[in-house]
Formats: structure tokens, C-alpha cells, sequence
């Protein structure tokens, strides 16, 4: 149910095409709006734009202002590159502040909503607390469909990669000389190493809003981040197993445990509107 009153005109593109909205006059308070109902699938793109965002340039890059036309070309062009709405909304962001040299002359806002399914994110670390559990944990992390599955830690990584079978191969190229490298196991989409990664990615989590990208580095704890900021709920499954070196290694750097960087993790993305489940193992 669409109602809008002196504003630009929703767009709605489905498969890189723009729809037609058939809208209604209404009157409400003395006021004229116009009035539409209609029904999105998974995959459409909705762009709503302020006055600000057609009139960036007036006077100066483009005589009359960016115009309606011109964004509507520009979103589309992007739709076909990007087949979410962030990067598309960064675009409609960049080009309207250089429109503008970097001064806005009117507030422009732009919102741009994708129709998606919900997303899913599954992270495993640490081994369980009992070796017999291994398998069970495992399967437990293997069973859920359609999800993205991640990986903290190298023993974590090892166990998991034994049980299935197949080779952990470690990325040797540091993009980050404070976040220890990542590595690769067929059939998982991100495999990290565990307490310094997961603290690093507390730290940058805290300092980013949920609207702003992290900066774009390839690092273990940056990618951890962008999983998360991405996911919609966040399955947490925690091994208890406790390693005696590794807790003297994280008081000495002043680290958070695992649990206790887990559920700080969890209170962040709550307050992001995320649906969080811990499970400890």
C-alpha cells in the first residue's frame, strides 16, 4: 500500500525493468495525494528519492538539477550491475554528493528497498566440550539449507574439515597484518581463525552503523563483518572446549573469551534488528 504527497514517484523495477504503478488521487486533510496498492515479488527493486536528489547540479554541473529522468536511467543501469539494494543506494548517494561538489544545496534522501527472502548465517567455533560430540556438532552445522556458513577458528576449521573429508587450506597473503590470514574448505563460504578475528570484528562492528559499509578490505575480521551486517539471523554455535595456553594468550593481549565476545556480538546485532541464537556445545 503505497501513499505518497509531494514527493518524486516510487520506482518499482522487477528484472531490470521498470513497472507502472496505477495510482489514485486521494484527498486527505485538504491535502492531495496519490494512492496505489500493488504486490512485489522477491527480487524487486523499490526507489523512493527526495526533491534534492533530482535538483542536485542546479546551476552548476547540470542547469536544471540531475532530474527525474536522469536518476531513473542511473538506477537502472545499476539494478542490471548490482542485485542488491545497498550498492545501488551507495551509487544514488555518490553521484548526488558530486552533483552537488560536495555542498549540498537540499537535503537529499534516497531509500532503496530490495524484496528478498530472509538471510541466514551460520557460525561455528570452537570444538565442543566433549571430543565425543565432534560428529554431532558438526552435523549440526552441515544440516541447515540456504544458509552461509562460517567458520571461527583453526581448530574449529581442522575439526570440521576432518569431518568431512576434505582439505583446510590456508591463505597465505596477509590483507591485514593485525588479523591473522583466513583459509578455504569446499563447502564453506568463510573460514577464520578464531578469538583475535572474532575480537577484531567486535571492534569494527562497534564503530560502524548498521547503514555504513565497513572500509573495503579483504581481511578474516572485515569479511566476518560484512557476513554478519548482510544476515537477517545469526545462528551462533559455540564449542566450550577450553585450551589453558589459549587463556593465558588472551589475558596477556587482553582479549574477550569466546563466549564473552559472542555474546557482546549478539547484543550488537539485536540492537540492529537481527534475530540472534546462541547454542553452546
Amino acid at each position: 500500500h503505497l501513499i505518497e504527497y509531494d514527493n518524486p514517484s516510487l520506482l518499482w523495477i522487477r528484472k531490470k525493468k521498470p513497472l507502472s504503478i496505477k495510482r489514485k488521487k486521494r484527498q486527505i486533510a485538504g491535502k492531495e495525494t496519490m494512492e496505489a496498492q500493488f504486490f512485489i515479488e522477491p527480487g524487486d527493486l523499490l526507489v523512493m528519492i527526495s526533491d534534492g536528489v533530482i535538483n542536485a547540479g542546479v546551476g552548476g554541473l547540470f542547469r536544471l538539477g540531475l532530474g527525474y529522468e536522469g536518476v531513473i536511467n542511473s538506477v537502472l543501469d545499476w539494478a542490471i550491475e548490482y542485485d542488491d539494494s545497498q550498492p545501488v543506494a551507495e551509487r544514488v548517494t555518490d553521484v548526488v554528493d558530486a552533483c552537488y561538489l560536495g555542498r549540498p544545496g537540499d537535503d537529499s534522501t534516497s531509500i532503496i528497498i530490495t524484496a528478498r527472502n530472509p538471510r541466514t548465517a551460520i557460525l561455528l567455533t570452537g570444538p565442543p566440550a566433549n571430543p565425543k560430540h565432534d560428529q554431532d556438532l558438526v552435523s549440526k552445522f552441515l544440516e541447515y539449507k540456504n544458509v552461509r556458513r562460517i567458520i571461527c577458528g583453526g581448530a574449529t576449521g581442522n575439526l570440521v574439515a576432518r569431518e568431512m573429508g576434505r582439505e583446510i587450506k590456508t591463505n597465505l597473503k596477509y590483507e591485514d597484518p593485525s588479523v591473522p590470514p583466513t583459509a578455504t574448505i569446499k563447502g564453506i563460504d568463510l573460514v577464520t581463525e578464531g578469538i583475535l578475528t572474532l575480537n577484531k570484528c567486535l571492534t569494527k562492528l562497534k564503530n560502524i552503523d548498521q547503514d555504513k559499509k565497513t572500509e573495503p578490505l579483504f581481511d578474516g575480521a572485515t569479511l566476518l563483518c560484512q557476513s554478519l551486517m548482510k544476515a537477517d539471523r545469526i545462528i551462533f554455535l559455540v564449542g566450550t572446549a577450553v585450551n589453558p595456553a589459549h587463556e593465558e594468550f588472551m589475558n596477556s593481549l587482553q582479549l574477550l573469551t569466546r563466549m564473552e565476545v559472542i555474546k557482546r556480538l549478539q547484543t550488537l546485532l539485536t540492537e540492529m534488528d537481527k534475530e540472534v541464537v546462541i547454542e553452546k556445545y
